[in-house]
């Protein structure tokens, strides 16, 4: 019953305190290029989840073998850039010859799976060590923070594109990096960690 506990722990952990998309600045073009498109959240969102989560089990299952984990950290980065290219040939396989899938469905597939938080995942939880249970909490936690930045992004560009007050030059996009910059301090605040300024 304790991996269950050591998996919530760090997906609470992942998705509340420690928000990787915000503290490290990862996946921040995923997150304003598909905020800016809210009908594909949920698609998104459930893809990038299955492929951080897939590549985190993967990479600490194989962790856990004595030779792989005294390998240098560039081979373990080059071992789970592997691991996610095999299992996305595999996905999109079984996506477009089961699931009969079309080109759109497609490329919307392999943008997550080169979401730069779906390789960070991974890496994170082999240099901090985690177990099996912690590594698959961190990689639903991480996902669920994703999707909770894209509504945080999302909702921002709404009231962005609504506010007559904003000057011209900082209409859009600079209004909504603004936004983020603020939100990333926020969330650094949370982690208790130094701030790397």
């Amino acid at each position: 019953m304790s991996w269950f506990f050591d998996l919530l722990t760090a997906a609470v952990y992942s998705l509340l305190i420690q928000n990787i998309i915000f503290n490290s600045g990862l996946a921040l073009s995923e997150t304003v290029r598909t905020a800016r498109r809210p009908k594909f959240f949920l698609m998104y969102g459930v893809s990038v989840l299955y492929f951080s989560l897939t590549t985190s089990l993967i990479c600490s299952l194989i962790n856990l073998i004595p030779a792989v984990k005294s390998l240098s950290m560039i081979w373990h980065m080059a071992i789970f850039a592997v691991i996610l290219a095999i299992v996305t040939f595999a996905t999109s396989v079984f996506a477009i010859v089961v699931l009969k899938a079309n080109k759109k469905f497609m490329n919307s597939l392999g943008m997550c799976a080169i979401n730069s938080l779906v390789l960070a995942i991974p890496i994170i939880n082999s240099r901090s060590a985690l177990s099996v249970a912690s590594s698959v909490g961190s990689a639903i936690g991480a996902a669920l923070a994703f999707v909770l930045a894209l509504l945080f992004v999302n909702s921002a560009m709404r009231k962005i594109a609504s506010n007559k007050d904003i000057p011209k030059s900082f209409r859009g996009l600079p209004a909504v990096f603004v936004y983020m910059a603020l939100l990333a301090l926020a969330f650094n605040c949370l982690s208790g960690q130094e701030s790397f300024i």
